[in-house]
């Protein structure tokens, strides 16, 4: 990576990064990097079950921000034409990023949840958009492949976490990470998804 890049996108990787990849990344961040990371659900970008994912790893052990192994379905607030493996929602935490949001609704194919939890010291992360009350994270993938679909024990539920921010105060370095990477393509970067994008 160049030294002097202002920010580095990570857009859908179709295959996990290797550990080697993960640590360049991490040694750009380190030293007060900026990022937008978008990465889609595991069994889209080549993840075999219980195979390791060195980013997702890293995001969540140095940034707090987790990227759950699952798809998220509302079952009410989503894309009429796509069904509810696209969650549609005008919910957004008070940040720059979303301040002229109001009022716009963003899309989100095939997206997984993200979890904040407590960050290493030095770094603060937060949700930025929330699917709606009644999203939940599947996590059987052949109940989507089969069309049957249904929320359980496994699944967690209700306004999950889209995308998150992160922020290391010591290094000025600074995050943003989306569950899906979709929503930026040709096709749906268009009103409240491009706004968002370009934001």
């Amino acid at each position: 990576l160049p030294s002097d890049a202002a920010a580095i996108v990570l857009a859908g990787p179709t295959q996990p990064y290797t550990d080697d990849e993960v640590k360049t990344i991490g040694d750009y961040l380190a030293a007060g990097g900026k990022a937008v990371v978008m990465v889609e659900p595991s069994v889209l970008m080549g993840l075999t079950a219980g195979q390791s994912d060195p980013l997702a790893n890293y995001l969540s052990q140095t940034w707090g921000v987790t990227l759950r192994d699952d798809i998220v379905i509302d079952p009410v607030q989503y894309v009429a034409q796509f069904g509810p493996t696209v969650p549609a929602t005008t919910t957004y935490a008070f940040s720059t990023i979303t301040s002229d949001m109001t009022g716009l609704f963003t899309f989100f194919p095939s997206t997984r949840s993200i979890s904040v939890a407590d960050a290493p010291s030095g770094v603060t992360a937060s949700d930025l958009i929330k699917a709606g009350p009644d999203a939940w994270g599947e996590t059987n993938f052949d109940s989507l492949t089969n069309g049957t679909p249904e929320k359980d024990d496994q699944d967690v539920s209700g306004e999950l976490a889209l995308a998150a921010t992160a922020e290391n105060f010591t290094t000025q370095a600074r995050l943003v990470v989306f569950g899906d990477s979709e929503f930026a393509m040709n096709g749906f970067a268009r009103g409240g998804n491009g706004t968002l994008l370009l934001n």
